[in-house]
């Protein structure tokens, strides 16, 4: 389940370059939105796929960067799997907030080497994922890197309290491997193509 929760017409920003406006909720089941994106940037709809319709004569190198950061082996696992199935994703795993903003604090200066996508679990022995992304957005070098939560938690005050203090996005670990595939594969894409992606003709 992914849930990102704003006012009506208060802008989310996802990454550097875009910007998403809730207009308004029609009904229950429905919502509007708005997208500003850079001209040029793919967008699809979730039940489309843009591999499928893309050019066979032009090959993108949109290689995602993704930090995963996990104290629970298995959920790591299943997390690393999706990520893989998703394609062109190089992910690098730490099982303690610790490492993981210690590795940050290292390539913080090295665009190649910062990732593009921040995977954190929320709750972890030690320092928290709480306060690893308060650390990610006070840091100037670090705060444009989108990071979503990971949670086995759905709690209506985690969920916004991450999202206030800076997350893109919430995402409660399914229990169905297939949901959290499925969770894990739209995130890891969308965001790829955030990215400004190379091509070159074959």
């Amino acid at each position: 389940m992914l849930i990102v929760e704003r006012r009506v017409l208060e802008s989310i920003r996802i990454g550097n370059d875009i910007r998403v406006v809730l207009v308004d909720v029609p009904s229950r089941n429905r919502a509007r939105i708005g997208l500003e994106v850079p001209p040029g940037m793919p967008i699809w709809r979730s039940d489309s796929c843009p591999e499928e319709s893309a050019d066979p004569g032009v090959v993108v190198d949109n290689t995602l960067r993704v930090m995963l950061v996990e104290d629970d082996p298995i959920h790591a696992r299943l997390v690393s799997k999706a990520l893989d199935q998703a394609g062109a994703v190089d992910t690098t795993h730490f099982p303690t907030g610790e490492e993981g903003l210690s590795f940050l604090e290292r390539v913080a200066h090295e665009p190649d080497l910062r990732p593009h996508l921040i995977l954190h679990d929320l709750t972890l022995p030690g320092i928290s994922g709480l306060e690893v992304l308060g650390a990610i957005k006070a840091n100037p070098h670090l705060k444009s890197v989108p990071v979503v939560m990971l949670s086995c938690s759905d709690n209506d005050a985690d969920i916004q309290t991450c999202l206030n203090a800076g997350a893109n996005a919430f995402v409660t670990k399914a229990h169905d491997y297939d949901e959290l595939r499925r969770s894990i594969f739209r995130i890891a894409n969308f965001w790829r193509h955030t990215q400004q992606p190379r091509a070159e003709a074959r």
